[in-house]
């Protein structure tokens, strides 16, 4: 299975919704892949690497609650970050009720703020992921123990 780089999928039934999200993630120098349902926005999520999933909740085939609840069983917490838009204040108490309490719920429409805060999470997790892995590789390195919170580099400093 090959899986590219891509970062954001956005999965709605509306081809206008998903290019004006696919426009504002452009603007920002983010790529895009786009789903029109739910069972196709799993079918690509796992074929491809995505930062994030950005669904639409009311959708014909899986509803966004439905699709974050297969994520979860399909990923490891924090591989797949799941925004779910909606204009239904219900899906909010759905998405607890499932314990989908990693989900960030966002109502209907996202304009440029919305999609600045999903950029602002999205790089915020990536960046604690990467510290993540930098530890862990430098752990393993020096085999020995390293804090939470403190980032071992190695190499010299110049003057």
């Amino acid at each position: 299975m090959t899986r590219a780089n891509i970062d954001f999928l956005i999965a709605d039934d509306s081809e206008s919704t998903r290019e004006i999200h696919g426009a504002y993630l452009f603007a920002k120098g983010r790529t895009c892949d786009f789903a029109s349902d739910g069972r196709e926005a799993i079918e690509k999520a796992l074929t491809r690497r995505y930062s994030c999933l950005v669904t639409d909740n009311q959708m014909p085939g899986l509803t966004g609650v439905e699709v974050a609840e297969m994520t979860r069983h399909l990923f490891k917490p924090g591989e797949l970050p799941l925004f779910l838009v909606t204009s239904d204040p219900i899906a909010t108490i759905e998405a607890r009720t499932a314990g989908l309490h990693d989900v960030v719920v966002m109502q209907k429409p996202l304009g440029a703020i919305q999609i600045a805060r999903i950029l602002a999470r999205t790089d915020s997790l990536k960046s604690a992921a990467i510290q993540k892995a930098v530890q862990a590789a430098s752990v393993a390195q020096i085999g020995g123990f390293v804090p939470s919170g403190v980032l071992v580099c190695s190499g010299r400093l110049s003057d």
